[in-house]
Formats: C-alpha cells, structure tokens, sequence
C-alpha cells in the first residue's frame, strides 16, 4: 500500500475543511528529525506533550485539549474523548508510550479538570496556544518576526514543509497503514470514522475493540522506538 493510496481512505473530506485540502504527512524519518529537534525548540512542556498524544492516539487538537482529567483511566489505559466531531464518545486504549505522556503531562500541570489547563486552571488551555507554537516554530527567516512570538524560527522546520497540529493526526493513522500493518478499516476506527449505515456501525463497534487497541499499541511502540530519548528529557 502506498502512501498516495492510503490518504484518500484515512480522512475524509471533512477532515480537511472545506476550502483547503492538506495531505501532509510526516515521514518516519521526518519524525526522527523531530525528536532531535522538540526538546531545544522552546516548547512549553504541555505544547511537547500534546504533540506526542497527537502522534500516539490518532486524536483530533480540540478534542485533546478539551480532555478531562476525570476521562484518563491509567489503570485500564483508556481515555474517553467526549463531544467528538461526529457525535459519539470515542474510547482510545493508550499504549505505554501514550501513558507515559499523560503521567508526564498531569504531573507537570496544575491542579485542574483538565489534562491541559489554561494558566488559572478554571479551562482548557486556549484552542490555538500549541498550533501557534508550532506555527512559529516554522517561520521562514526571511519573513518578519512577530512581536512577542519565539525568535526560533526554524526550531521546528522539516524537509517536507510546513505541517501542523491537525497533520499530525493524519500522520498517525498513516504510519499504522504503512508501517504497522493495520488495515484501513482499523486505522479509520481509530480516527472514529464509520459507515452511516446503523447496522454496520453497530457490527463495526462489537468487532474491531480488540484490533483497534492493537493498532494503537502498534502505533506506540513505533513512536516509543522514535521518540523514546524525548520522554525522559526535562523540559527547559
């Protein structure tokens, strides 16, 4: 299966928005490149971790940063992401290398409701604040530097382009087709994409728990490989 292949099948139209089309995809050696680079790029330690729960759970940016604490379960490994885009709960089963960026994250924050509060723990941290983050991180030197923004510009740079937070979702779900031997039908699971059809998501639901946990701890042991000197370095 190939890379062009596989997009058409992993996202749907919606996924994209309706004016723009993106298929940005980070390559498996553009992610080694990323964890040289995520430690020294001026992150705050919640903008890295959300970043790697991206990669590690296929999730939605809003539906992340909207997480509960209340709705992570360490001991089952789950997380349940509620209000998703299309309606329905969606139960994701964390790999070690998922747990271990939430341990990571609810250590270093607050005291709050949320997995990444904003800074008085009352909310969410705000919607754009780890897109931003990205964003500047990828401002071409020749361009004028915000007021106030990071003066690294290229801290989080790759050679395919610019990508961002939403491309890291799409990445996920490819790696798991391309490189983890899920199928598609799993990996679009995972995305909590399913049939209209009522009975067939019904017959989806009541088969595909067990090889949808699979692909995600596929999934987390690819990252773990990749990423795994990044877990333990203390953020700056």
């Amino acid at each position: 299966l190939s890379l062009h292949d596989a997009l058409p099948i992993l996202l749907s139209g919606s996924d994209y928005g309706a004016r723009t089309l993106r298929d940005r995809n980070l390559s498996v050696d553009e992610l080694h490149c990323l964890a040289r680079k995520i430690n020294d790029a001026g992150l705050s330690s919640a903008a890295r971790n959300f970043i790697l729960l991206a990669l590690a759970t296929c999730a939605r940016s809003g539906e992340l940063i909207r997480l509960k604490r209340d709705d992570v379960n360490l001991t089952d490994r789950t997380l349940l992401l509620r209000d998703t885009k299309n309606g329905t709960n969606h139960l994701v089963a964390l790999s070690s290398f998922a747990a271990e960026i939430i341990r990571s994250q609810l250590h270093q924050s607050q005291p709050s409701d949320f997995v990444f509060p904003s800074r008085d723990g009352t909310t969410h941290i705000d919607i754009k604040t780890f897109g931003k983050q990205i964003s500047d991180r990828q401002t071409s030197s020749g361009q004028r530097q915000l007021r106030g923004r990071t003066t690294r510009s290229d801290a989080l740079a790759l050679s395919g382009g610019k990508w961002t937070a939403h491309d890291l979702r799409r990445t996920a779900s490819t790696l798991m087709v391309k490189h983890c031997g899920v199928t598609e039908e799993v990996a679009n699971r995972c995305l909590n994409h399913f049939p209209k059809d009522p009975m067939v998501r019904v017959y989806i639901c009541a088969t595909l728990g067990e090889p949808m946990q699979s692909a995600w701890y596929s999934l987390g042991e690819l990252l773990g490989s990749i990423f795994a000197p990044t877990q333990t370095t203390p953020s700056t």
